[in-house]
């Protein structure tokens, strides 16, 4: 009778042993996997995020081409954008680059603003953004992805890029071609930095055309290369900014040239690019 109650006592204890590794190991298990889980949503928060797919300005819901993760859970989306400001640290340290390209319109626009309160910065923090520009009067399209190559390789490349070119070649290059060109050089520069926001600044009206003669079809051609521009960059995750005051197309908005504006329009040109500036880093983070 002791023997098989020794039997019986040594059988449990081995029971006992057995399950407790057992459950050891579903621990152990079940902690991989919560670690795989919590790494498979790191990783989405990083790509996300950049990706453009998460971002806190509710604002931009209604324009066309901004992607959001529709997949996604509300709570996984709240969590990633409470968590955008940290990983854009994470991934940029704790400074944005911002270029703005264009022709005598850039050019002009960085001294006008150079005159004001907001100065060249347009307002927003140099311990935060850092913004740069490259105004070249008479800039042809062709010029942009020379400047944007040239300076890629001499130090930071950009987060957010601003352009405002195109209008020197209207009258020279037909239509088609222009915005033939204009879509593969975006789509290059979009290639050399993926994670890119594009800001396609619409072309301004001009009271007159250097290279043209025929100001009623220029005005057309000007209009379709902004609508084509403007949902090619959206495609591609960026944004566009509209000039629409100056649409008006009103006297005092030019200098003597009927070209180039003057400082009130200038005003109201730097307010429009400096909130497509604004918008195009929510999209970051």
């Amino acid at each position: 009778m002791l023997k098989k109650r020794k039997c019986e006592s040594d059988s449990s204890i081995r029971n006992t042993e057995k399950n407790n590794t057992t459950e050891q190991q579903r621990k152990k298990r079940d902690v991989g996997r919560t670690l795989l889980r919590s790494e498979q949503v790191h990783k989405s928060n990083h790509f996300m995020i950049n990706d453009g797919s998460v971002h806190q300005n509710t604002s931009l819901s209604k324009e066309p081409g901004v992607r959001y993760a529709d997949w996604m859970g509300d709570s996984l989306i709240q969590t990633l954008t409470e968590n955008s400001s940290s990983t854009i640290r994470q991934l940029h340290g704790n400074k944005l680059c911002v270029w703005i390209i264009g022709h005598s319109y850039i050019h002009r626009a960085r001294k006008r603003a150079a005159l004001k309160r907001q100065g060249v910065q347009l307002g927003f923090s140099p311990k935060n953004i850092s913004l740069r520009w490259f105004g070249v009067p008479g800039m042809r399209w062709s010029g942009v992805f020379s400047t944007v190559n040239k300076n890629a390789t001499l130090g930071r490349n950009p987060d957010v890029l601003v352009l405002h070119a195109g209008g020197n070649d209207m009258g020279l290059v037909p239509l088609k071609e222009l915005i033939e060109n204009m879509k593969h050089d975006i789509n290059k520069i979009k290639i050399m930095f993926p994670k890119l926001v594009i800001v396609w600044s619409d072309m301004v009206p001009r009271l007159t055309w250097k290279y043209g003669r025929d100001y009623r079809s220029l005005e057309k051609s000007r209009i379709k290369i902004n609508r084509v521009l403007s949902k090619f960059v959206y495609s591609l995750g960026g944004l566009a900014v509209r000039h629409r005051v100056l649409e008006e197309r009103l006297p005092k908005y030019y200098i003597h040239d009927g070209v180039h504006l003057s400082d009130s329009a200038l005003d109201l040109f730097l307010n429009s690019i400096s909130a497509g500036i604004e918008d195009a880093l929510s999209l970051i983070g």
